[in-house]
C-alpha cells in the first residue's frame, strides 16, 4: 500500500506485481503520471493496472488511462464484488503466464538439447560417407589388385604347365628335356617370388 504515487513508484521500484490498482486522485503526483512513470520501470513495465476514481469517471479520463497504460477503471465507490473477480481474473491470467515463461524455457532446453543432437548426427552422417568413400574405394583397389594377382600369376603357371607337358613328351631329346626343367625352374622360382610379394 502507497499513499501517494511516489511512494508507489518506490515500491514499484522494488517489487514485482501480479496486479495494481492505483486511484487518480493522489498528492503529489496523480495517477496518470504515476502511471506513466510506472511503465518507464523495468520491474512492473507491464504489470496490469486498475485506475480506481470518484472523480474522473467520464470517458475522457478512461481513455486517457487506457492510453497512459491501464488495463481497466473502476469509478468509485467500488463494488467489493466487481472487484475480486476482476484481480481473480488478473492473478489467474499471472499464473498462465509464468506457466507459459516455464513452458518457454523448457522448449529451449529442448531445442538446443534437439540442436545438439542434430549437429551429432550430421557429424555422423559425414563420417558414414567418408567412411563409405573409402570402403568403395578399398573395394576397388581390391578388386584391380586381385585381377592383376590373377594376371601375374597366370604367366608363370603357364609357362610350367607348358613345359611340364613337353616334359612328359617322349620325342624330345635329352638336351631339350634339360633345356625344359630349367625354364620349369625359373618359372617355379618366379612364382615363389610372386607368392611372396602377394603374401607381404
Amino acid at each position: 500500500t502507497a499513499i501517494s504515487g511516489f511512494e508507489g513508484l518506490e515500491l514499484a521500484q522494488k517489487n514485482h506485481y501480479s496486479l495494481i490498482l492505483l486511484d487518480i486522485q493522489m498528492p503529489e503526483m496523480d495517477g496518470f503520471e504515476t502511471l506513466k512513470r510506472l511503465r518507464a520501470s523495468a520491474i512492473n513495465k507491464l504489470a496490469p493496472v486498475i485506475l480506481v476514481s470518484a472523480i474522473f469517471t467520464e470517458d475522457q479520463y478512461k481513455l486517457k488511462g487506457i492510453q497512459t497504460g491501464a488495463v481497466d477503471f473502476i469509478p468509485k465507490p467500488v463494488n467489493p464484488e466487481i472487484l475480486r473477480a476482476k484481480i481473480t481474473v488478473f492473478l489467474e491470467l499471472e499464473d498462465h503466464k509464468e506457466f507459459l515463461k516455464t513452458l518457454v524455457a523448457e522448449l529451449e532446453i529442448k531445442n538446443k538439447q534437439l540442436k545438439k543432437e542434430i549437429s551429432k548426427r550430421k557429424k555422423v552422417e559425414a563420417d558414414l560417407r567418408v567412411a563409405k568413400s573409402k570402403a568403395e574405394r578399398l573395394s576397388d583397389e581390391k578388386s584391380q589388385l586381385l585381377v592383376n594377382m590373377s594376371h601375374e600369376i597366370r604367366t608363370p603357371v603357364n609357362s610350367i604347365l607348358g613345359f611340364a607337358d613337353l616334359i612328359a613328351s617322349t620325342s624330345i631329346t635329352e638336351h631339350d628335356k634339360e633345356r625344359y626343367v630349367r625354364y620349369v625352374s625359373s618359372s617355379s622360382q618366379n612364382l615363389l617370388f610372386l607368392i611372396d610379394e602377394i603374401l607381404d
